[in-house]
């Protein structure tokens, strides 16, 4: 989405008049390099103004997502309810979404919960709720912090400290 494109209304085009249930399945859909969705199914429900995505299902991140979403779409300013879980996907490509930093390593678990309006593309980055990360096997590519320990307590000189610190603080994993 673009900025443009962001301050647009979203307009779902009067689907409060009608009624329908649709099977979505798409085997690929790449929203940009870093979000490459695989395996989507999902049965969307169109009645009485209410828009259900229940039991939607795909691979992203190389681990396993579920969620159930529902949109009002009756009025001049739809609201959006999204639940969610992923299951072990990997942290580096939402890590690098995040800081623009390619470190982390390991699995994570997400779940949450979110809500609020969908007049805009905008909105969906104004959304309440709450997400709750659990992490495993969890690394830092290029920081080693047992090594700088071993060195700080260590008996070496001054200068052999600060130049090990260095080394230790680009190279390794933690």
């Amino acid at each position: 989405i673009s900025h443009h494109d962001k301050e647009h209304n979203i307009n779902f085009f009067s689907a409060n008049n009608y009624d329908g249930e649709f099977f979505v399945k798409i085997k690929n859909l790449f929203v940009n390099d870093d979000i490459k969705i695989t395996r989507l199914k999902s049965k969307i429900d169109l009645k009485f103004g209410y828009l259900a995505i229940p039991e939607m299902a795909y691979n992203l991140w190389n681990g396993e997502c579920k969620s159930n979403a529902g949109i009002v779409i009756s009025g001049y300013n739809p609201a959006l309810t999204y639940s969610f879980n992923a299951y072990s996907i990997d942290p580096k490509v939402l890590y690098r979404i995040v800081t623009s930093t390619n470190k982390l390593g390991g699995y994570i678990s997400i779940a949450g919960n979110v809500y609020g309006s969908l007049k805009t593309f905008d909105d969906i980055y104004k959304l309440n709720g709450k997400v709750d990360f659990i992490g495993s096997a969890i690394s830092w590519d290029g920081l080693n912090l047992q090594k700088i320990v071993d060195v700080v307590d260590g008996n070496y000189t001054l200068d052999s400290k600060l130049k090990a610190i260095d080394y230790y603080g680009k190279y390794g994993s933690t």
